[in-house]
């Protein structure tokens, strides 16, 4: 067993994240950035967490893929898409996401 952090700390660089993540002998990690930063960025961090050997534990999604209103849903499934293709360019082991629902104020809520 390995242990690891979800949170990815105050860091102003992807050296930098690593370094305090393995710092604290963490071993597995939350990604800290999503497919919006741009590829070049998603490989620095890529190659640091590969240089402290950090092994990438999940990518998350954390949008409502069944929201209501049609454009949001489509706008969260899309992302979700991308979010995946992202962790299996980077080898994380899972992607995460919550089902979500069209119903009611909290899109991660339980509802009748």
């Amino acid at each position: 067993m390995i242990l690891g952090l979800s949170s990815s700390l105050k860091h102003s660089s992807a050296e930098e994240w690593a370094a305090r993540m393995a710092k604290l002998g963490a071993r597995a990690v939350v990604f800290p950035v999503d497919y919006t930063a741009g590829e070049e960025v998603v490989a620095s961090y890529k190659a640091a967490a590969d240089k402290y050997k950090l092994v990438i534990a999940e990518v998350g999604v954390w949008r409502n893929t069944l929201a209501s209103d049609l454009n949001e849903r489509t706008k969260w499934i899309d992302y979700a898409v991308n979010q995946l293709k992202m962790a299996d360019k980077i080898g994380a082991k899972c992607c995460v996401n919550v089902v979500g629902t069209p119903h009611g104020p909290r899109w991660d809520g339980g509802y009748r």
